[in-house]
């Protein structure tokens, strides 16, 4: 399945920033300054699996814009099984026409669309 490109969960005490930039060098092996990420919102996120399990958690979404290439990422083999680029325009049609092995992240999409639109749509 295609899903998004690097995500993880923080152990107490930690921040959601140093937890990012821990996740893209585990997961991508990209070595990135705080400065370098951009925050954009934070999404409340409640789940009952059963009467006992109830997950409730803050996701924080930041964006990394780098001249980085895919050669100089290094992916976490236990975790990820291959990456590859997508233009953006490519992407939003993945996203529009409900390709089948895209995981959804309807609420992520949106934020995405409309931060990115204007700039790569012209």
């Amino acid at each position: 399945m295609l899903d998004i490109s690097s995500a993880g969960h923080l152990t107490a005490g930690d921040e959601s920033l140093s937890g990012a930039i821990r996740e893209l060098k585990e997961e991508l092996n990209l070595d990135v300054k705080p400065e370098e990420l951009q925050f954009i919102k934070t999404l409340k996120r409640h789940s009952k699996y059963t009467s006992t399990f109830i997950n409730n958690e803050f996701d924080d979404l930041y964006i990394l814009r780098t001249t980085k290439s895919m050669d100089d990422m290094k992916y976490q083999e236990e975790e990820i099984s291959e990456i590859f680029f997508v233009p953006y325009k490519e992407f939003k049609s993945m996203v529009e026409n409900k390709k089948e092995d895209l995981l959804r992240h309807e609420e992520e999409f949106e934020i995405l669309f409309n931060l990115f639109d204007k700039e790569f749509d012209k």
